[in-house]
């Protein structure tokens, strides 16, 4: 049967013109999580069984693609970043940050308009990073990597 199947559901919202208003990614299992609503205390709910989602951690490795430029103007730095997906498998949980090229030290607060997400193969997605502006670094850099793909550097 489907028993332990974990699936990847995406939903999209357009307006009427037909223009991506929201996109959600969703990880799914055929197993559901049983909760102990017996021991349930008014802040929590214990977990007997988590859903099945092993499928995760054996997903095939693939390969990011990386452009990005980062523009420091006024009081806030701007990086818009283009991700790729070059190889044959789904990409999980690609995480972008920006860094100090020279340390490589994760540059913070950074403001995403999106992160932590997921991309099918051959799928490109941009995004926006706003930061206040880093006056002792030089120069910056972006990195993006993903749960199955080494970290790519620009």
């Amino acid at each position: 049967g489907l028993r332990g199947k974990t699936y990847l559901l995406r939903l999209r919202l357009e307006d009427a013109g037909g223009k991506l208003v929201s996109r959600n990614s969703y990880w799914l299992s055929t197993q559901d999580d049983v909760l102990d609503w017996k021991r349930t205390q008014w802040y929590y709910t214990t977990t007997k069984r988590h859903g099945a989602l092993r499928a995760l951690g054996s997903l095939p490795a693939t390969t990011l693609g990386l452009a990005s430029r980062v523009e420091e103007t006024g009081q806030e730095g701007v990086a818009r970043v283009e991700l790729r997906n070059e190889g044959k498998a789904l990409a999980c949980q690609v995480r972008v940050k920006v860094v100090d090229e020279a340390t490589g030290e994760e540059v913070l607060p950074v403001y995403f308009d999106d992160n932590y997400l997921e991309l099918l193969p051959g799928e490109t997605r941009t995004i926006r990073a706003a930061f206040p502006r880093q006056g002792q670094v030089s120069r910056l850099a972006v990195v993006a990597e993903a749960w199955n793909a080494a970290a790519v550097r620009r």
